[in-house]
């Protein structure tokens, strides 16, 4: 040992030296292998250095830290919103707990309420209530609170915001020729451009940061020189889901390319004013995208995931969205829990005392600029096609088709993860069946039903559809997952199979396993299973299905193994394996129970 001190250097590793152990170790073509594709529009390494990130524009020019948000003592400090449905019983008193209990704002939604719904007067309530806080009132939903205002008798002072609409004509919400309605018409209503739409529908993270660059400068040719008048606001409703790096990439990507799009319009009217990236005010949601039916309560450690996301992304505001579907079940729980996650990321993480905890971090600053590259690049797309209008026409409903059935496959196969329904599921929970839509107000007011392509994109929603079919069966089917053989091989198999066969919600039958195959069938004819499941190793496997060739099983035979240990096909009904497409099997097991 030496007596060098403690607090002495490493010498650097040069880059040369890192890429010949790489090479030695994976081949080649290591950088193929190390390169990640995610289905949001852009390709990032494993890993960067040092020298990778300064060479990036936004980082040479000093726009990462305090430049990204306002110096302040808090200089990530942001506000906490409640989300409430606007036909919610007692609205007024879920308000009253909201402010009292931590929130900031009120959102309030008018998407899912029955067309028939005295909503003006369930409106005039919650401002009401809202006012004797001091609080400010949003009104979310769409078309729908759009539809909901038109019919209104609000003044232009009313102390209410809503999203500005371009969005929703480009993709088809409501129709490309429909008139902003004169109620909407408020000159000092900020423009609030809402980008959970294209979110919503599945689109990759660069086409919904562009999508937003679109309308915002749809907006701003709109207000013209107005847009730069003092005090004017101008916000983004952004929605964050659970892929944590590129979402806090996506939110600082969206802070560079805003303040170019104003500058050029700004230049354009002659006016002097100037927007840095810290002036950008964020409004943020969690997504439902990947909230489940079953087991709803891992969507709060999805909510956790997405609310970190924003918060260290440097959002201004947050919505954190209720961990049920059904904003009527366990309201009041589901309510609180929303404001706690937001909570006690601010009062026991303290996560509002970094400016951009995100600043130098090599990996997050290559993926701000990849995003706001591939995203201005297909803004520019936008803008050269004559607008958002024109571009929706083709590009967009094609892109959003493919990209919404490449991330279906992907949950199908269970090549993307969601917890709770594709993996690890509970198969003792049940659920109540959600109610069918009815007609909502956008669709009376406008007489039109926006397009499949533009409905909002549920991840879970076919593994949802099979189990809700199997939870009418009556007497609950039983299954019986049969571990035979080598202890390691058996359990292993077993794992796997029952992570697939408890996506139905069957009941399961999980013994540690069984020393012989005469003493699994005896456990078959004593558990008389609907279903059986074989997991051995192949071996066991082999000489079991020719056993059981002769002793019948009366019921459905599965076997978690590979084709190749299962050669004569009809021994079993299915096989579950790696690669196998998940969602399939359990169709076809589900269409053989009858469900």
């Amino acid at each position: 040992m030496t007596d060098a001190p403690l607090s002495l250097d490493f010498p650097p590793t040069p880059t040369e030296d890192w890429h010949n152990r790489l090479r030695r170790d994976l081949g080649d073509d290591f950088g193929d292998t190390l390169t990640w594709q995610p289905l949001e529009g852009i390709d990032l390494r494993a890993f960067y250095r040092r020298a990778d990130t300064e060479a990036l524009p936004h980082v040479r020019k000093g726009v990462q830290g305090r430049g990204m948000r306002q110096s302040a003592p808090a200089a990530n400090d942001w506000a906490i919103a409640q989300r409430l449905p606007l036909d919610a019983p007692n609205l007024s008193a879920r308000i009253e707990a909201a402010c009292t209990g931590g929130a900031e704002r009120v959102v309030l939604t008018a998407a899912g309420i029955d067309a028939k719904t005295d909503y003006a007067a369930a409106l005039r309530q919650a401002l009401h209530a809202a006012a004797e806080h001091d609080t400010d009132v949003h009104l979310d939903g769409g078309a729908d609170a759009w539809a909901l205002i038109a019919q209104s008798d609000l003044g232009a002072d009313t102390p209410l915001t809503y999203a500005d609409p371009h969005l929703l004509r480009a993709m088809r919400h409501v129709p490309a020729e429909a008139e902003l309605p004169a109620p909407l018409h408020r000159p000092a209503h900020p423009i609030i451009v809402d980008s959970r739409l294209p979110h919503a529908a599945g689109l990759p993270m660069a086409d919904e940061l562009a999508l937003a660059l679109g309308s915002w400068s749809q907006a701003l040719a709109t207000q013209g020189t107005a847009a730069f008048s003092d005090g004017l606001s101008h916000r983004v409703l952004v929605a964050v889901d659970t892929s944590y790096f590129l979402e806090i990439a996506k939110l600082r990507a969206l802070r560079l390319l805003l303040p170019q799009v104003a500058q050029a319009y700004a230049e354009m009217h002659g006016v002097e004013a100037t927007m840095s990236p810290s002036e950008v005010t964020i409004h943020a949601e969690t997504s439902p995208r990947s909230h489940t039916l079953f087991d709803p309560h891992a969507n709060l450690l999805r909510a956790a995931t997405q609310s970190a996301a924003a918060v260290l992304g440097g959002v201004e505001q947050l919505t954190v969205q209720p961990f049920r579907r059904d904003a009527h079940d366990e309201a009041a729980n589901a309510d609180r829990l929303a404001r706690n996650t937001q909570l006690i990321l601010k009062h026991e993480a303290h996560l509002h005392r970094v400016a951009d905890p995100a600043a130098g971090a090599y990996y997050l600053e290559q993926a701000t600029d990849r995003l706001a590259e591939a995203a201005w690049s297909r803004f520019q797309q936008i803008e050269d096609a004559g607008g958002l209008l024109h571009w929706a026409d083709d590009f967009l409903q094609t892109r959003v088709r493919i990209t919404r059935e490449e991330r279906r496959m992907r949950i199908a196969h269970r090549t993307d993860v969601l917890v709770g329904t594709t993996h690890y599921p509970d198969p003792d929970t049940s659920t109540t069946p959600p109610e069918a839509p009815s007609t909502s107000p956008a669709q009376e007011h406008f007489n039109h039903e926006p397009p499949a392509w533009v409905q909002p994109l549920t991840l879970s929603a076919g593994y949802d559809a099979l189990r809700l079919r199997v939870q009418q069966l009556e007497p609950r089917p039983t299954a019986l997952i049969a571990p035979v053989g080598t202890p390691s091989m058996r359990s292993a198999r077993a794992t796997f199979a029952r992570n697939i066969v408890g996506c139905l919600g069957l009941r399961l039958i999980e013994p540690l396993g069984y020393d012989s195959i005469d003493n699994a069938l005896d456990a078959v004819h004593e558990h008389t299973p609907d279903v059986v499941v074989w997991c051995a190793d192949n071996d066991t496997l082999s000489a079991l299905l020719d056993h059981v060739s002769t002793d019948t099983v009366d019921a459905i035979t599965i076997a978690a193994a590979p084709p190749k240990a299962v050669p004569n096909a009809q021994a079993v009904d299915l096989l579950l394996h790696r690669g196998a497409p998940t969602l399939q099997r359990l169709r076809q097991l589900a269409d053989a129970l009858g469900a």
